[in-house]
C-alpha cells in the first residue's frame, strides 16, 4: 500500500493535510481522544488516517463517509463520535450514493 501511495502522491488523489488549520484541528482531535479513551484505543485511532480525514473535513467543510455508526459511550474510538464532537458532517456510503443520485447499470 505504501508503494502505491508513494507512486501516486503527486496525482491530486490525496488531500493536503500540511495546511496549518488541518494540523491544528488534528491536534485538537488528538487531545480530545487521548483525554477520553484508553491509551491503546486512542493510540490505534491516532496512528491511522481517520483523525486526519476528520480534521481535513472540519477545516474544508466536507462530509466524512464511513461504515461506522454513532456509538455513545463506546470504548473504541468511532469516527461518527469524533465527528459529532467536532461538528463534522458524516454519512454512510449508501446515503452518499443516494444523495448523488448514483445509478449502476448491469449490462450483459
Amino acid at each position: 500500500m505504501k508503494d502505491w501511495v508513494t507512486k501516486r502522491k503527486e496525482a491530486s488523489r490525496f488531500a493536503d493535510v500540511s495546511e496549518k488549520a488541518v494540523q491544528e484541528s488534528f491536534r485538537d482531535i488528538a487531545v480530545h481522544v487521548n483525554s477520553r479513551y484508553e491509551a491503546h484505543h486512542a493510540g490505534k485511532f491516532l496512528d491511522g488516517a481517520d483523525p486526519w480525514l476528520i480534521a481535513y473535513a472540519q477545516v474544508n467543510d466536507c462530509t466524512v463517509v464511513t461504515g461506522e455508526v454513532l456509538a455513545p459511550g463506546a470504548k473504541k474510538v468511532k469516527i461518527p463520535n469524533i465527528c459529532e464532537e467536532f461538528g463534522v458532517d458524516y454519512t454512510n456510503g449508501f446515503t452518499m450514493l443516494q444523495s448523488l443520485s448514483a445509478c449502476f447499470i448491469l449490462q450483459s
